[in-house]
């Protein structure tokens, strides 16, 4: 977990936007769409991860780009249903063997 103070900081900008979409809601006025503004249907504790995450600029790139791409995979069952075909159809009834991985 984060430090403290990142945490906070990040509950900080994390509230300030959201006090801005509400004052600007009750304005009519149109929203300007932000990275945080798709973390508003994450629990408030994903909300800071993920800020904390962004604002250290992903110190873990790799890792985080897998992670968003399985999460993306878990959301989405027709691109599952494509990458098993493709799968089935690159691979047959052959065994996979660590000298034919390219």
């Amino acid at each position: 977990m984060a430090a403290t103070g990142e945490s906070e900081l990040v509950v900080e900008l994390i509230n300030r936007r959201r006090r801005e979409l509400e004052n600007l809601a009750s304005d009519g006025d149109a929203t300007s769409f932000l990275y945080l503004d798709t973390l508003s249907i994450l629990k408030s504790t994903g909300v800071v991860a993920e800020g904390i995450q962004f604002l250290k600029g992903g110190t873990n790139t790799t890792k985080t780009v897998i992670e968003w791409g399985m999460a993306e995979l878990i959301a989405n069952e027709e691109v599952q249903r494509n990458i098993v075909e493709e799968i089935k159809e690159t691979v047959c009834e052959r065994k996979v063997e660590v000298k034919r991985i390219k």
